[in-house]
């Protein structure tokens, strides 16, 4: 039975669905925790389908979200702490202030969303899709990202993109746009970054910004690949560095 699931203040409307037609619908008066957020917590969601328009202030702490689906423009202020999320799909435009902490799961699709102050830190989220997602302000700190990608993936962050004590083994940072990051004590085996460097800045910046991959990279072993593009000589002798 498939369930489809809107969240309006501290209202839960589900609908089921029984060979894609309503077999019923009810709605449910839901408590709020001791932060305010709509309590979700230690509930088996598996495979909900969440809809709206903004998710906000939703407490999803140590529930079990295998193969749920959230789509929406944006999640905000929602805790998945020790969640379950094999399988999860975020159709969403934007994730703000969404705190993953102890989170595990593997297949999550966060593909071209925004990840705007988001917390992955402790979490396992193993063969994950960050595809063409634009991340500021994030944290990977202490993550177990095996084999995931971040292909095209944009790192925009004011402050540095942390991924310290990580193991990123296998993981692929391919074609990314990212200026600097902390990849101190990580776990880089088999891990390739790839940058195009002529999509960020003018070539006139390009001794600058070699000098600081070198300098995120410098407490890294074991990386497969690193390659910067840009058509310089410059950016093709840091391929061999």
């Amino acid at each position: 039975m498939f369930r489809e699931v809107s969240i309006s203040n501290d209202i839960i409307s589900v609908k089921f669905y029984r060979n894609e037609e309503i077999e019923c619908a009810c709605d449910f008066l839901m408590d709020k925790d001791a932060q305010g957020y709509t309590d979700l917590s230690d509930l088996d969601l598996t495979s909900c389908h969440f809809k709206g328009d903004v998710i906000s202030k939703v407490s999803f702490l140590s529930s079990n979200l295998q193969h749920v689906t959230f789509e929406c423009k944006e999640i905000g202020d929602c805790n998945f702490t020790t969640a379950t999320v094999d399988n999860v799909i975020f159709k969403c435009r934007r994730l703000h202030n969404v705190i993953f902490i102890k989170a595990s799961g593997e297949y999550v699709d966060f593909s071209q969303s925004i990840l705007d102050t988001v917390d992955f830190s402790r979490s396992q989220l193993t063969h994950s899709n960050f595809r063409e997602c634009q991340i500021r302000n994030s944290k990977f700190n202490n993550c177990y990202l095996y084999a995931s990608h971040f292909t095209r993936a944009e790192f925009l962050s004011d402050k540095e993109i942390s991924f310290i004590k990580s193991n990123l083994t296998a993981v692929v940072f391919d074609h990314v746009r990212i200026s600097t990051g902390n990849f101190k004590d990580s776990v880089t085996q088999r891990m390739v970054l790839s940058i195009d460097y002529s999509d960020i800045f003018g070539n006139e910046y390009l001794d600058g910004y070699i000098n600081n991959i070198i300098k995120m990279m410098i407490h890294c072993q074991m990386i497969q690949r690193i390659e910067i593009r840009s058509g310089s000589k410059i950016g093709d002798a840091i391929k061999n560095s």
